[in-house]
């Protein structure tokens, strides 16, 4: 079971039957894996949007850029419209799982070798309160149709949220952290999974 806070999504193109973009904000990690294919006569671009009921200060966000044979090479990252905060193209064959970082947030600090990795978010400021967050699969992998699974946005609950709704949702984190999830779902003091 994952902690979602009233995620929404939806794609400005057809999906294929099974591979609704929902499938990414699901609790069911069956279906987070299936992830989020688009019908096979579309092309790039498609666009992903998700819409938060609590602005929330992102940390990092990872996804797997490949469903079965089907591969996305191209990503734009937006947040609150058009906001870019990256642009990413793989150009490593072998590469399909695509994590960004906020090296802003707490406890983010670049300072790993195999930090190499992780894309840098830009626009720091404007990560500290996103009510919507976009992704724009820009390019494919030759004839492979844009794809994602297994969609993870971590960060918290911004700063500019009333009290009343941070304590309740800080409270409901807590009793599952109590609870005892997989270290996978609930990740120390400071990171939701979105």
């Amino acid at each position: 079971m994952l902690f979602h806070l009233g995620t929404d999504i939806e794609c400005d193109t057809s999906c294929q039957d099974g591979f609704n973009p929902r499938n990414l904000t699901s609790s069911n990690l069956l279906l987070k894996n299936t992830g989020f294919l688009v019908n096979y006569f579309v092309r790039p671009p498609v666009n992903l949007t998700l819409k938060f009921d609590h602005p929330i200060w992102i940390s990092h966000m990872v996804f797997d850029a490949q469903v079965g044979q089907q591969k996305s090479k191209g990503f734009d990252i937006f947040v609150n419209g058009q906001v870019r905060v990256a642009r990413f193209y793989n150009h490593l064959p072998t590469r399909t799982t695509v994590f960004f970082q906020n090296f802003a947030f707490p406890g983010n600090a670049f300072k790993h070798a195999e930090d190499g990795d992780k894309i840098r978010l830009g626009q720091t400021h404007e990560l500290k309160n996103v009510t919507a967050l976009g992704i724009r699969i820009f390019a494919t992998e030759s004839i492979s149709v844009p794809c994602l699974a297994n969609l993870q946005i971590w960060g918290r609950i911004s700063d500019c949220v009333k009290e009343e709704a941070r304590l309740e949702i800080n409270s409901i984190w807590s009793a599952l952290q109590l609870a005892k999830l997989p270290p996978a779902n609930v990740v120390e003091n400071r990171y939701l999974q979105i």
